[in-house]
């Protein structure tokens, strides 16, 4: 199993939750990626309960600037790696992330107000919409923004049947190019979301698999 290893240093700031795809010729879920999370002593869900851009680019920088030499998959062909910023954050600093290495892809939480369509559209082919079902994720925005890919969020998984989640990723392929099914606790939800065409998979009951890297 591969572990996203970061330094000393950088374990007091960040924290990575990998993200797999399943690869039919090695018949094994393999990890392509990682989301990077701030890891400190107060939880995300607190440290991030109101929106706060200026703390959110803060840590970002960190990560871009102090710690980019410990991190070989950065500028990796084969690897991709996420980052999280409320709406207003990318507005905010658009010309900060016109600069982003290719294989970063930018989160846009529920966090903040999300008015402003033209100032995301620049950034489409970046951006990930996460939570899909709740606060901004919905299908109006995807279908304006048209963003490289979004999020399913816990909840669907758990209270949506099949056919419609079904239905749902046939809809949401008209403006993506790829669909995460995130938190996926069991082998159900995995079976189900591989079957329906889902691209990625994150959550715990994924490192119960066996998994290789690409």
């Amino acid at each position: 199993m591969l572990t996203v290893m970061f330094s000393m240093k950088e374990r007091a700031m960040f924290k990575a939750e990998e993200i797999y795809a399943y690869d039919r010729q090695k018949q094994a879920y393999v990890v392509v990626g990682c989301e990077v999370l701030a890891d400190t002593s107060i939880p995300n869900q607190y440290l991030f309960s109101a929106e706060n851009s200026a703390l959110e680019f803060f840590l970002f920088t960190e990560l871009m600037t102090r710690h980019r030499a410990s991190l070989p998959y950065i500028y990796s062909s084969d690897f991709f790696w996420t980052v999280n910023f409320s709406p207003s954050t990318i507005c905010l600093y658009k010309n900060d992330l016109m600069r982003l290495p290719r294989n970063l892809f930018i989160e846009i939480t529920e966090r903040g107000s999300f008015d402003d369509f033209e100032s995301f559209r620049p950034f489409a082919d970046r951006l990930i919409f996460d939570d899909f079902g709740t606060g901004h994720s919905n299908m109006d925005a995807i279908h304006r923004i048209r963003p490289y890919g979004v999020k399913i969020e816990k909840e669907l998984l758990e209270n949506c049947s099949a056919a419609f989640l079904t239905s749902l990723v046939t809809e949401l392929r008209k403006s993506v190019k790829v669909v995460f099914a995130e938190k996926v606790e069991t082998e159900e939800q995995l079976s189900m979301m591989q079957r329906i065409g889902a691209d990625f998979f994150q959550g715990w009951h994924m490192k119960n698999k066996i998994l290789c890297l690409k």
